[in-house]
């Protein structure tokens, strides 16, 4: 456990996850416009480890509105979700990586841990000269998506529609 925070897993990782059908992060740093859900409802989410409930959300610059609870032991993004707006590819004889396709070009590396797990290390990608620059606010991979139309979470957020989802240049 990282004593300095309390977490588990490093705060500046995205676990990009087949079995989540909620995105759901616990960095704040991360998200933009938090706010609370606009119901009483929220989202309970349920895992082995038990239930948490949150009526938070968040928007993720590229991505759209994502759930936020600072009680999360890590920023998860549902795979599925994000196939619904870019290329996913995966060729485990090549390497052990889930790699999401951006629209321009570029590829984001979901890296497999030791336990199995498929993470994006924000810090670890970031240019030397922008890490410098913004130690505290980590820049987001933008990952963009072609139609504002396509529903881009499983579980939206309550009071979100397609139109009101951010998509960044």
């Amino acid at each position: 456990m990282n004593d300095k925070q309390g977490y588990m897993i490093d705060q500046n990782r995205i676990t990009i996850d087949s079995a989540s059908t909620v995105s759901i992060f616990s960095n704040k740093k991360l998200l933009r416009n938090i706010r609370h859900c606009g119901t009483q409802r929220g989202l309970r989410v349920h895992s082995n480890g038990g239930f948490q409930d949150t009526h938070m959300i968040g928007d993720l610059p590229g991505f759209g509105p994502v759930w936020y609870n600072k009680e999360s032991i890590t920023n998860i993004l549902s795979l599925a979700a994000v196939c619904k707006i870019r290329r996913v590819t995966m060729d485990t004889w090549e390497e052990a990586a889930i790699i999401v396709h951006k629209k321009n070009g570029d590829k984001m590396k979901f890296m497999e841990t030791g336990n199995g797990l498929y993470y994006y290390d924000i810090k670890a990608n970031q240019p030397k000269s922008v890490a410098n620059q913004h130690q505290e606010q980590p820049q987001v991979p933008v990952l963009k998506h072609q139609n504002d139309n396509i529903p881009i979470v499983d579980v939206a957020p309550p009071n979100s529609s397609p139109a009101s989802i951010p998509c960044c240049p």
